[in-house]
């Protein structure tokens, strides 16, 4: 073999060397298992069935790969209930090994299986469920929060109440942990009288105590954290209550585009905050709107936007350490990168591994279709953190 041939193999091995580590994960036949655990069923599952939607859209825009690897999910029903978390938890990660998790609707569900993920070593990034506890002390190095503390946009309507000179508010909300937050999340920042607090169950649909205890109080405003069945309910009850003209409801998710329609007309009006409307302008918003409408005639919900942004984040994650997602510790630095175009703009994870960003004040309005649209109120909070990460001290 003469020089010039002994060059040409000496270089091709070389290359064929640094080119290793990402045919590896292209190549090796390697696929993610990608569990998605949420509520598929009960007075908020259509909650989870929205999150899969979002979660199929962002897989189909990546041409059926997350950071370059072929995707298989894995889908478990949790019943925003802590038992079953803890039951759908362990079969993703037991019985359908999956890589990672994501979605995680219900406070109660991420609270129930928090141990099980923990204790497995799996990284998981929810999608909607915040709970103060994690944000806080209990923070913890492989669960990542990628659409808020619960407490946030709450926190935004109590700014907003404040600044409009509302000085009487009563308060309702579950009984449950996602309900404490998002209630104890306005009261820390409204300055005015609370003159009554009400809490209900996640199957409750009939407000008729609650309204009577609101008319009562002498409320000028009423602060509501209800979702799904139970707030399709309560707004149409509280519109037919003719309280809604003297004591306007102001929410995190009292409505939303998903449930507008079936709340009619006595959604006029709400107040709503969050990090997500479909108004917010820059392309990859406009084009994520522009395509769910296409499929699902309507705007999405911040609960579709918070998923879809997480798939991509993960998309990001994974390309960042070629996708060798069993290298947790690279991983978890690659997701504390958000290294992606947020639906939301500007986006980044603070050390607790929750999000800083912006928080919209919008309302129900009519849209010129007949529809209903939320439309732009004011910007309630620049670069939010949540209330808690200065208690965090991160484990290595």
């Amino acid at each position: 073999m003469n020089y010039t041939a002994k060059a040409i193999l000496a270089t091709t091995a070389v290359a064929i060397l640094a080119a290793l580590p990402l045919a590896a994960s292209a190549q090796n036949g390697k696929t993610l298992k990608l569990g998605f655990m949420s509520t598929m069923s009960g007075p908020i599952g259509a909650l989870g069935a929205e999150q899969k939607r979002a979660l199929d859209l962002a897989i189909a825009d990546l041409g059926g790969k997350i950071g370059g690897l072929p995707v298989e999910v894995s889908v478990a029903d949790d019943q925003a209930e802590a038992t079953a978390a803890v039951q759908a938890a362990s079969k993703l990660i037991d019985k359908d090994q999956v890589d990672l998790i994501t979605g995680i609707i219900a406070s109660p569900a991420m609270v129930g299986a928090s141990k099980t993920f923990i204790q497995s070593g799996k990284i998981v990034v929810s999608a909607n469920a915040g709970p103060s506890i994690f944000a806080g002390k209990g923070c913890s190095p492989n669960l990542f929060f990628s659409a808020w503390q619960n407490d946030q946009a709450d926190e935004a309507v109590g700014v907003y109440l404040n600044k409009h000179g509302f000085k009487k508010v009563f308060f309702l909300g579950f009984d449950n942990q996602a309900g404490y937050d998002h209630i104890n999340g306005a009261k820390r920042t409204y300055k005015g009288a609370i003159v009554g607090e009400a809490y209900t169950q996640m199957s409750q649909l009939d407000f008729s105590a609650e309204i009577a205890k609101i008319r009562a109080s002498g409320a000028d405003a009423l602060f509501a954290f209800l979702v799904g069945a139970p707030a399709v309910s309560f707004v149409k009850q509280y519109g037919e209550s003719g309280l809604k003209s003297t004591v306007p409801a102001f929410s995190f998710a009292l409505s939303d585009p998903m449930i507008v329609k079936a709340q009619g007309n006595a959604a006029l009006g709400i107040k709503v905050a969050g990090p997500y409307f479909a108004f917010i302008d820059n392309p990859q918003n406009k084009k994520f709107v522009a395509e769910f409408r296409q499929k699902y005639d309507r705007e999405p919900t911040f609960y579709a936007a918070n998923q879809y942004d997480t798939v991509m984040l993960l998309d990001a994650a994974i390309k960042d350490v070629g996708g060798n997602v069993s290298d947790t510790k690279a991983l978890r630095a690659a997701i504390m990168k958000a290294n992606f175009k947020s639906l939301r703009g500007d986006f980044k994870f603070n050390y607790n591994h929750f999000p800083i960003q912006d928080y919209y004040i919008a309302q129900v309005e009519k849209a010129p279709d007949g529809g209903f649209t939320f439309g732009e109120v004011d910007l309630a909070v620049k670069d939010g953190k949540d209330s808690y990460y200065e208690q965090c001290k991160m484990p290595e």
